[in-house]
């Protein structure tokens, strides 16, 4: 897998438990992620920030900049919501250029400058 090109694809509820050789790269460019389960066998808890699985959730009404909403959406723990989001905050840079989005401003990866995981 460890070429497999996930450019668009949409990967929702997906189960990738035990697949060896995947790169966060590969799963980024995903368009959906939402409710699958990566390699390490956990639910994914949306650190890619994918723009389709974002949209997805304002259709539903859920508001992306509330923790506890997404956390509850994508079937996680709130601490591994934030957890994602931290990550997220430090690998935005590269995320982006691979998902083909313009590369975020501080404002974008944290809440009114401060870390969502403070």
């Amino acid at each position: 897998m460890g070429d497999a090109n996930f450019r668009g694809v949409n990967l929702k509820r997906a189960n990738f438990t035990g697949v060896r050789f995947f790169a966060d790269k590969q799963l980024a460019q995903a368009q959906r992620l939402w409710k699958a389960i990566v390699p390490d066998g956990r639910r994914y808890n949306g650190r890619f920030n994918l723009p389709a699985d974002i949209a997805r959730a304002r259709e539903q009404g859920i508001n992306p900049d509330d923790p506890h909403q997404m956390a509850k959406d994508y079937q996680v723990s709130v601490d591994d919501y934030l957890e994602g989001q931290k990550w997220f905050a430090d690998n935005a840079v590269w995320l982006k250029k691979i998902q083909g989005q313009t590369i975020p401003t501080k404002a974008d990866i944290t809440d009114e400058g401060e870390n969502f995981s403070e």
